[in-house]
């Protein structure tokens, strides 16, 4: 449904999701923070100016107030930022679209389920998937990441930098290689 009669309501779902993913986020950020340089803590400064309202919040709010439910306004605005970081010539700056669509990605899940279920990894994970993000790799308690294999992204996107610093070997951009035939194996 793209519209809501019930504008506060929207609103403050999406101020809760944002709330709990800015959460989220400072906890993964202390829990990598020791094995990390500055100039990779600060990517989590980076996800937290996004969820600022003066970033993706107010254009989102925007919508909200319009009649549109919180949603459809999420996703609206993370796609007109995503197409504009797609478009840029600087290679770094197109690779930022991965990490909105992460941001986006995690607050939408909030918006969309109250209970997001807590994920067990085995002793020796290897994280694969189409499009990894800093926050994804930030999941996975270190002491059990031995490596990561992503269908998207180049050596210059932030999960490619942060993994580099943590010593965990990495394969990004296995565009003719489909991770999700790699799910659930061992590898």
């Amino acid at each position: 449904n793209l519209e809501s009669k019930d504008v506060d309501h929207e609103a403050s779902l999406f101020e809760s999701a944002v709330a709990f993913v800015r959460e989220e986020l400072m906890v993964l950020a202390k829990r990598l923070s020791p094995n990390l340089p500055k100039e990779e803590r600060e990517l989590f400064d980076a996800y937290m100016r996004m969820l600022d309202p003066a970033s993706l919040g107010d254009e989102v709010t925007e919508l909200i107030k319009k009649g549109k439910t919180a949603q459809f306004a999420l996703k609206t605005v993370v796609k007109q930022y995503i197409s504009r970081f797609e478009s840029m010539d600087n290679a770094y700056m197109r690779e930022r679209s991965n990490d909105v669509l992460d941001l986006g990605r995690r607050v939408l899940s909030h918006l969309q389920s109250e209970d997001r279920k807590d994920l067990i990894y085995p002793k020796k994970t290897i994280l694969v998937g189409e499009e990894i993000s800093a926050a994804d790799l930030a999941e996975v308690p270190q002491e059990r990441l031995v490596g990561i294999v992503s269908g998207s992204g180049s050596r210059s996107s932030h999960v490619a930098i942060l993994a580099n610093a943590l010593g965990v070997p990495t394969v990004m951009g296995t565009h003719k290689l489909s991770v999700s035939q790699l799910d659930g194996k061992d590898l």
